[in-house]
């Protein structure tokens, strides 16, 4: 969940445009609640960039991308996980 003119939504859209480019295996949905002005179903944010997986509120703001890294590869373990970033 992002906004418009928010540098650290920014950064968190290039780690994880980056991630998909090198293999990481995830869908990316992204929501700009300046362009629709509602928030996605189930999900609520005070502060952006909210990055949500598989409807589970993973980080507020910025993040590290190998920590990332290392949760999706935890969730890969069951080969019928689906990760929806």
């Amino acid at each position: 969940i992002v906004r418009e003119s928010c540098k650290t939504c920014d950064a968190v859209l290039t780690k994880l445009s980056s991630y998909i480019r090198k293999g990481g295996n995830i869908q990316l949905d992204i929501y700009n609640v300046d362009n629709t002005n509602q928030w996605p179903e189930k999900r609520q944010g005070f502060v952006t960039p909210a990055t949500w997986v598989n409807d589970q509120l993973w980080y507020f703001g910025d993040f590290h991308l190998n920590e990332f890294h290392e949760k999706v590869i935890k969730m890969l373990e069951n080969p019928r996980t689906r990760i929806l970033a």
